[in-house]
């Protein structure tokens, strides 16, 4: 990723003086080019930065911790979806309505004191836009900011990003996870092949339906047409229980044409949206990954997130 004076040369005269202003430096330098070397330099004095570090807002120093934890980088709308927007201002009204005095979000408490850079990088799928802090800031941030290891994380440090415990009201129903979806396939399958509507015997609802129809498909179990492949179909249905849920967990996890989104209830895709399934789906296992073990977690705090 880019350094620290890269970062600070995309910025006017004005956005400067606030970092110098909320860092604590005097900034006497006629234009931006005699400020970026000054500034820069101040930024990088450990003593000064862990003074500035120690004294960022709970939410703030969560939020700094947590992409140094991602390796100082991560994309754009990641970042911003759990740690806030910064929101989008030119000169005139930066400096009319003062956000970095005023600041809505973890993410602009960082942007204004340049902990967080913006910028489009080149990636397997294209270009995309990543936040991070800049390299050579990255190194001594990194020293100071309390992180913890892999597999370490606590609730207090994963609860602003991915939502919060369950409380005893939310967690005195439990649901216990099944296998009934080797039933419910297998009943489907049956109902197509004999030319019966098996609808009677599956859950009531479209969505879980859909659900069953799209995994099949992706297996090559049903074909273009919805009809069960004779050959795929005794393949499938000659698999014990615990290698049918395998199978399917398989499926539905490498699928890169079943949409996980366009079968979420109450979720209306507009116009021409589209997604990358497989892509999206492999985001919000990452995420899921991060949840402290042994806890139980909010669901409905999660998706809110």
């Amino acid at each position: 990723m880019p350094n620290l004076q890269h970062n600070l040369r995309k910025f006017d005269y004005g956005h400067l003086q606030i970092v110098a202003n909320l860092w604590g430096i005097p900034l006497d330098a006629p234009d931006v080019r005699h400020a970026v070397p000054l500034l820069e330099a101040e930024l990088k004095n450990n003593e000064l930065l862990q003074e500035v570090v120690n004294a960022l807002p709970q939410s703030a120093m969560q939020a700094l911790a947590w992409l140094v934890s991602e390796g100082g980088t991560v994309t754009w709308a990641a970042f911003t979806r759990r740690c806030g927007e910064v929101r989008e201002m030119g000169p005139g009204r930066r400096d009319r309505e003062h956000p970095d005095q005023n600041p809505i979000s973890p993410a602009e408490i960082l942007w204004y004191r340049a902990f967080l850079a913006r910028g489009f990088f080149d990636t397997e799928t294209g270009p995309q836009e990543f936040a991070y802090i800049p390299n050579d800031l990255l190194e001594l941030v990194s020293a100071i900011v309390p992180v913890p290891g892999k597999g370490e994380g606590t609730t207090s440090n994963v609860n602003i990003f991915l939502g919060r415990q369950a409380t005893p009201e939310e967690r005195q129903h439990v649901t216990k996870a099944t296998a009934q979806i080797v039933d419910h396939t297998c009943t489907l399958l049956a109902g197509l092949r004999m030319g019966i509507d098996s609808s009677v015997h599956l859950p009531k609802s479209e969505t879980a339906t859909a659900f069953f129809r799209a995994i099949l498909t992706t297996m090559g179990i049903l074909g273009a047409e919805g009809n069960p492949n004779p050959k795929q179909t005794r393949a499938f249905l000659n698999l014990s229980r615990a290698e049918t849920i395998l199978a399917l967990w398989q499926a539905w996890l490498s699928s890169s044409t079943h949409n996980d989104l366009r079968l979420t209830p109450s979720l209306q895709a507009e116009g021409a949206w589209e997604n990358d399934p497989l892509r999206t789906r492999k985001e919000i296992l990452k995420f899921l990954s991060r949840i402290p073990r042994n806890t139980w977690w909010s669901v409905s705090s999660f998706i809110a997130r």
